[in-house]
């Protein structure tokens, strides 16, 4: 039996969905709306959640984040009223794992539901034994964020074929790890994983550099060399920052994959390379594809499978995991004893945005264990000035941060004191005017919505004629803050 939710402003079909979809055993509850729906207990026990299209039109990626996050990892059925094969792809590239028709007979829905639950069993046990194997590869891959569980699930697909992988993301945000992992965990683990730093290729010797070049072949080519694309044989090329490459050499290459053969500079004789292609790139191929920036054609060739690496703000879960995992993986680097993580170090973690992703997080917690000078425990003040000064950015309230390991936290923090109660901050760490009026302005909000769902007892319509707001800005603002309706 599963736990179904289905989202349909149609209260006709969406109940005809959920008594047909009863009537095979499930435990099925029905929502007119979305902003309803995310609001009520039930969605963090949904396993399986059918919701109609028009409700994330707007948005499909942020709005199914919003499903696709919550505690039990549940897949998502988009319910449409016209098929088609353009919506079909759109709906999948934001997360989705299946569209169907509003107006579907019972016997579809039926048979929908049943290859939803045999890919959802199947799933979780290749998931299960694929992360374990990861983080024994690499013991940096620690999460419980369902966005970056999913990646490595389909990284472990990628690892059980041999077909090109792009995996996007931004600087910083573990494309590299995902890299690694596919390797080592393919039949190619053997051969090598040879990187090309495509930003880092010069402009006159990028084919000499790929594809190697024979003596003679230019000024200073004393001597023959092998190119990275003959180190790959047998293994892995992994091309990072890809949407670097020049268009011809982009050229060149896309018929080097094609035919698995290429020519070094200055040589009259083609060469064979089997090797296996995982692109990683920051930036927006489809956008430079519409600007002829990129070629379509080998976009398609890297994309057999698409993996998009979420970045560590969307996955605030993982920051108490990450910075005590690479806090201990830097003291025993540099010979330092155990260093511990007070809780208000980890809520400042929570308060900032990593722009610079895990990258930064590493950076940030070597910097701070620098400063504590051989201290048994890392306090907020051990941060970068620059972290320091931007707390408060991240408007969320940082108690779950707390609550994901108890070694290194302790419960939901307190809510702030008032003024005249809370501690003076050290001079060199005290904040713009505009820092400090936006955070009183956040904790003001905060309080008042908390205040109100409290008065309405949880009367969206009260606590829209009360407040003055639109519906859906309260329901924005109380997505925002993290406040329920119900306590």
């Amino acid at each position: 039996m599963a736990k179904i939710l289905i989202i349909d402003s149609g209260q006709a079909l969406g109940k005809q969905t959920a008594r047909v979809l009863s009537r095979e055993g499930h435990e099925v509850q029905f929502h007119r709306y979305l902003t309803e729906a995310l609001l009520r207990p039930e969605i963090a026990s949904a396993q399986i959640i059918f919701v109609e299209s028009d409700q994330i039109a707007a948005d499909p990626s942020n709005s199914l984040s919003w499903l696709l996050e919550q505690e039990t990892q549940p897949d998502v059925v988009v319910l449409v009223n016209d098929p088609n094969e353009k919506f079909h792809q759109k709906m999948i590239e934001a997360g989705a794992l299946d569209v169907l028709s509003r107006n579907a007979n019972p016997e579809k829905i039926k048979e929908t539901l049943h290859h939803v639950l045999n890919y959802r069993a199947s799933s979780r046990k290749d998931r299960e034994n694929f992360l374990e194997d990861a983080v024994r590869i690499c013991p940096g891959l620690v999460t419980s964020n369902n966005r970056f569980m999913e990646c490595i699930k389909l990284a472990g697909q990628a690892a059980r074929s041999d077909v090109n992988v792009l995996i996007t993301g931004e600087t910083g945000s573990g494309k590299e790890l995902i890299a690694q992992v596919i390797h080592e965990l393919s039949d190619r683990s053997k051969g090598n994983l040879v990187l090309v730093d495509c930003a880092a290729l010069p402009d006159n010797l990028i084919e000499s550099t790929l594809f190697g070049h024979v003596r003679g072949a230019f000024t200073g080519a004393e001597r023959t060399q092998e190119g990275l694309i003959s180190q790959a044989h047998g293994g892995t090329l992994f091309l990072d920052e890809v949407g670097e490459l020049p268009l011809l050499i982009q050229k060149s290459f896309l018929r080097v994959l094609d035919e698995q053969t290429y020519r070094p500079v200055g040589s009259q004789n083609l060469k064979r390379s089997d090797f296996r292609v995982i692109a990683a790139t920051n930036r927006d191929l489809k956008g430079m594809v519409s600007k002829s920036l990129f070629r379509e054609d080998l976009l398609h060739r890297l994309m057999v499978i698409s993996i998009l690496v979420p970045p560590l703000r969307d996955r605030r879960e993982d920051i108490p995991l990450l910075a005590e995992h690479h806090v201990q993986a830097i003291c025993r680097r540099h010979g330092i004893a155990r260093v511990q993580l007070s809780p208000e170090f980890i809520i400042a973690l929570g308060g900032y945005p990593w722009p610079g992703n895990v990258r930064e997080l590493i950076n940030a917690l070597e910097r701070s264990i620098v400063a504590a000078g051989g201290g048994g425990v890392l306090y907020p003040f051990h941060l970068p000035s620059h972290i320091r000064s931007r707390q408060g950015e991240m408007v969320q309230d940082a108690g779950p941060l707390t609550e994901t390991r108890p070694a290194v936290g302790t419960a939901r923090p307190p809510r702030q004191a008032d003024r005249s109660e809370r501690k003076i901050p050290e001079p060199f760490s005290f904040p713009p005017l505009q820092e400090e009026r936006e955070a009183a302005i956040r904790q003001i909000e905060r309080d008042y919505l908390e205040r109100l769902m409290e008065h309405t007892r949880g009367n969206i319509s009260q606590a829209v004629r009360i407040s003055g707001l639109s519906r859906s800005r309260l329901y924005g603002l109380m997505k925002q803050y993290g406040v329920r309706r119900f306590k």
